[in-house]
């Protein structure tokens, strides 16, 4: 079951002239054994498609009708639990992190823009 959320940031930027409002993008998948998915002809469909997904329709929503989009690095916060891989040139990131108590892993997904 994949969750998906749109969280307002409350970053505000000046670019070329027009004032940014940036918005945070999230999407988490749980995996309980994700091993059966690293294979290189399912990584594609099975994690990155359901993660990345969302998050490119929400980007293509927000972005109809406007001129500009405008991404920012997400900064890892001291609290986060697992690995943390940053996609360079854009401001997005992926976490993979082990719940022991559910016995599963957790990706999540995240993607920091704003359209002007």
């Amino acid at each position: 079951m994949s969750t998906y959320g749109r969280f307002w940031v409350s970053t505000e930027v000046m670019v070329d002239g027009s004032e940014v409002q940036f918005k945070l993008v999230r999407t988490a998948q749980p995996y309980k054994d994700i091993e059966r998915f690293v294979a290189e002809d399912k990584v594609m469909g099975f994690v990155v498609g359901p993660g990345v997904l969302p998050i490119v329709k929400a980007i293509s929503m927000d972005l109809r009708g406007k001129t500009m989009l405008v991404t920012r690095s997400i900064q890892d916060r001291d609290d986060e639990k697992g690995v943390v891989a940053h996609l360079d040139h854009f401001g997005g990131r992926v976490i993979m992190s082990f719940d022991s108590i559910r016995n599963e892993t957790d990706v999540v997904w995240e993607a920091l823009y704003g359209v002007t």
